[in-house]
C-alpha cells in the first residue's frame, strides 16, 4: 500500500498494471472501504482509493460541503495520475463524485475513464425524495438507521456520534444538495450496480443512470441492501472484474 504526499490517494498497487482503477467511497467512508479489493481484481489492475478530507488519516481537516468544489479539487490532484487507461467507481455519495468529476474532465479536455461505476447512487437528475442533512443532530442519526450502514451501538453513543456527525452531515450535504446543470451524456461505457433490497437507491431508479452515457449502459443487480459492497463483496467485486474485462483489453 502507497499513500500518495498528496494525502488524497491510498494505491494498492498491481504486479502486471494495465488499468488504474480509482475508488470513491460513500458518506462518512474513507479509503480503507476497498482495503480488501487489492488481491480480488487480478494483477492488471491498480486500486487507487480516492481519501477526501474530515476522515482516517485526514480527519483533522475539514470536509467538503460543496460538491462542486470537491469535484475541481479532485480533478487537481487526479490528473497527474491519469497517465495510463483508468476507470471509475463510486459506491452512494462515491457515485455522484465520480459522475461529476466526469464531467470536468470532459470540461478541462482531460482524458475520460475507460468506464463509469456507480452504485447504490441515485441519478442526479433524480432528487433524494427525504433529504435528511438538515435535520437536528438527534434526527438526522435517527434518520441514518434506514442506510442500515452504521451500528446501532454506535449510533446510540452520544460520544461516538458528536465525532462523527460533522462529517456525516457534510458528507449528506455533498449528496442531497447537490443539483445537476443540464450538460450532454457522457461518452462512456456506464454500468449501475444496485442493491436488491436497496430502499434508497432502486433498481427502478438505478436504471435511469441510462440517459447519462451516449456509450454502453449496463445495469446489474446485486442482492442486498443499500451496503451490498460489503455484504456481498464478492459477488460484486466478480461482476465488476467482468465489466471491466472489455477495458483491460483495450489497454
Amino acid at each position: 500500500m502507497k499513500i500518495h504526499n498528496n494525502k488524497w490517494i491510498v494505491t494498492h498497487p498491481a504486479p502486471y498494471p494495465k488499468l488504474r482503477l480509482f475508488c470513491f467511497p460513500y458518506a462518512g467512508g474513507g479509503a480503507s472501504v476497498f482495503r480488501e479489493w487489492k488481491n480480488r481484481l487480478g494483477p492488471e489492475i491498480e486500486i487507487c482509493a480516492v481519501q477526501l478530507p474530515g476522515r482516517e488519516q485526514r480527519i483533522n481537516e475539514t470536509p467538503f460541503k460543496d460538491l462542486e468544489q470537491a469535484t475541481q479539487s479532485l480533478c487537481d490532484v487526479l490528473t497527474p495520475h491519469l497517465n495510463m487507461p483508468f476507470a471509475f467507481f463510486g459506491h452512494s455519495l462515491g457515485g455522484l463524485l465520480a459522475f461529476s468529476l466526469c464531467r470536468e474532465l470532459r470540461r478541462r479536455s482531460l482524458p475520460s475513464p475507460q468506464c463509469l461505476m456507480v452504485s447504490a447512487c441515485r441519478p442526479p437528475h433524480v432528487p433524494e425524495p427525504r433529504p435528511i442533512y438538515h435535520l437536528p443532530d438527534a434526527d438526522f442519526a435517527d434518520a441514518l438507521r434506514r442506510y442500515a450502514g452504521t451500528p446501532d451501538e454506535v449510533l446510540d453513543n452520544k460520544d461516538i456520534m458528536a465525532l462523527l456527525l460533522p462529517l456525516l452531515r457534510a458528507d449528506f450535504i455533498l449528496a442531497e444538495a447537490f443539483q445537476a446543470s443540464e450538460e450532454p451524456p457522457l461518452d462512456v461505457r456506464l454500468a449501475a450496480f444496485c442493491g436488491t433490497e436497496d430502499p434508497d437507491a432502486p433498481e427502478s431508479i438505478m436504471s435511469h443512470w441510462k440517459i447519462h452515457t451516449s456509450g454502453d449502459f449496463s445495469q446489474i443487480s446485486i442482492l442486498g441492501n443499500h451496503f451490498f459492497l460489503h455484504g456481498a463483496r464478492d459477488e460484486l467485486l466478480q461482476r465488476l472484474s467482468m465489466f471491466l474485462r472489455p477495458a483491460l483489453q483495450a489497454a
